[in-house]
């Protein structure tokens, strides 16, 4: 017989757990979508054949399809279909509850640098906003000095989170290695020291915001650079690398098994 039917959170696939007879030697489990399983007609497909007892089975599984699973088993001479189907509606469901730092960082950099711009520690020829960007300036429309950021890596720390968070939700993850780079760009070497100190000084302003939003064992690295030929005129550049430790984390609503449903074939009325 079929134990239990568990459709994942990843959506589009579905664990079978089987509980074969003492006596099977191997087992076939047919899928159709009407819970008719008496004749050809009935558009079923053989999704396993084997001798494992769990199995996932994701060939052709849609979302928000209901599936009707029966096995079949062996016993070395003949093929025993008499146990009962079991039913299984398919879904996605979980929610991804990662901390991003590169977003978090962003928030804060632009609200701390624009904060000393409008305060006057700061200058900007626009006099409006000094940019905060997720991507490389395009030189011909750029307006210096600028930040932008980017990822440089992301590795797992620590695999392996898991824990209940009530009986049919579950929180899987592993805590991530993230280091940031910040790069402030400016066309003179006396305004990107003025900018290599002023972002220091919002990240470290920060600390408790970002230690409030899950940004764990933080390290900051500084340095400078400059660039003569790459650019369309002499660039200048502080680079601040920006490491540490988050969440990256689902959380996955199994369904619950409110009910089985059983069904012989097409003529046989539907038990619960």
């Amino acid at each position: 017989m079929i134990r239990l039917l568990i459709p994942l959170a990843a959506g589009e696939a579905v664990k079978v757990m089987l509980n074969p007879p003492s006596n099977a030697l191997s087992w076939r489990v047919l899928r159709n979508t009407t819970g008719d399983f008496t004749d050809a007609s009935s558009a079923v497909e053989v999704i396993y054949e084997g001798g494992e007892s769990v199995f996932i089975d994701t060939a052709g599984v849609s979302n928000a399809v209901s599936y009707f699973y029966k096995p079949v088993y062996f016993d070395g001479k003949v093929w025993d279909d008499q146990f009962l189907a079991k039913q299984v509606t398919v879904a996605n469901s979980f929610t991804d509850v990662s901390i991003d730092p590169l977003l978090c960082v962003r928030d804060r950099l632009d609200l701390g640098l624009n904060a000393m711009l409008h305060a006057g520690k700061l200058t900007h020829p626009s006099n409006a906003v000094i940019p905060v960007l997720l991507s490389s300036p395009q030189f011909e429309d750029a307006q210096f000095p600028l930040v932008t950021l980017h990822v440089e890596h992301n590795q797992v720390d620590n695999f392996g989170l898991g824990y209940a968070l009530a009986d049919d939700v579950d929180e899987f993850g592993w805590y991530t290695q993230s280091q940031l780079s910040i790069t402030c760009w400016s066309l003179n070497g006396d305004e990107r020291n003025l900018f290599r100190k002023a972002v220091k000084a919002v990240l470290l302003a920060n600390f408790e915001v970002f230690d409030f939003a899950g940004l764990l064992q933080i390290d900051v690295q500084q340095s400078d650079r400059e660039e003569f030929t790459l650019y369309p005129w002499p660039t200048y550049m502080s680079e601040t690398r920006f490491s540490c430790v988050s969440l990256t984390a689902l959380v996955m609503t199994q369904s619950p098994l409110l009910e089985i449903i059983t069904v012989t074939n097409v003529n046989d009325e539907i038990t619960r």
